[in-house]
């Protein structure tokens, strides 16, 4: 006997999909247990495959906005080099200015070379420089 089918919409488990049907590639699918498993399996690691993907994505993101802001940063600190650098040759070529201040930068550099070593000090140290240096040491 027959059984009569109802016409209409009736949705299958997509778990186990009907005997005799056929996959994407057109082998049948199988409806035992470890088949399920299978496909479950790899719905999973499609899961979270496109999860490992969309983090990647974001991070690439971060990256290139670090990266946009670095390059920024570093644009700056040249323009402030150079600017650095024409106001101390204004300073030189002022009559009557008794000497160009020492940038922080390069006195903290200076202490730590002649600390570490004074005969291989990169920047060389001026007298007033150097006995302060002397002092702090003993």
């Amino acid at each position: 006997m027959e059984a009569h089918r109802v016409q209409g919409p009736q949705p299958s488990p997509p778990e186990i999909p009907p005997v005799g049907e056929c996959s994407k590639n057109g082998r049948q699918l199988s409806t035992t247990k470890r088949a399920a498993q299978n496909r479950a399996a790899q719905r999973a690691f499609r899961q979270r495959k496109e999860c490992y993907i969309k983090d990647l994505e974001a991070k690439v993101l971060e990256l290139k906005s670090s990266k946009e802001t670095i390059d920024s940063l570093r644009q700056e600190n040249l323009q402030l080099r150079d600017y650095i650098l024409a106001l101390q040759s204004r300073l030189i070529e002022q009559p009557g200015v008794g000497g160009v201040p020492t940038p922080p930068a390069v006195y903290a550099r200076r202490q730590v070379d002649f600390l570490h070593d004074p005969a291989t000090a990169t920047v060389p140290l001026d007298n007033e420089d150097r006995h302060e240096l002397e002092e702090k040491a003993h």
